[in-house]
């Protein structure tokens, strides 16, 4: 019995940290989103300020990205925005 409570225990631990990453990923784009940005920059910040080591967070918005939907179609306009994330992801660290 006691196993069987461990096992279901560490099986809720695994899921909820697959919800938390789903919640927190734009899944299309593969960055994260806005409210997981916000939530980690707080103590980034906080250490940074204390540290006066040089910091930047970098948040993109795509100016009249709804023509290219209305233009070419919602399909396209994804495919543009998963070749923006992946350019994005592959321009940085692993780190960042």
């Amino acid at each position: 019995m006691y196993e069987e409570i461990i096992q279901a225990r560490k099986k809720l631990e695994l899921q909820t940290l697959e919800l938390k990453e789903a919640a927190s990923i734009k899944e299309l784009i593969g960055l994260l989103n806005r409210r997981e940005i916000k939530s980690r920059s707080i103590p980034i910040l906080s250490q940074f300020a204390r540290t006066k080591k040089a910091l930047s967070i970098l948040m993109i918005d795509i100016d009249f990205f709804k023509r290219i939907n209305d233009r070419h179609g919602h399909s396209e306009g994804d495919k543009v925005l998963r070749d923006f994330g992946r350019l994005l992801t592959e321009c940085g660290r692993k780190s960042d």
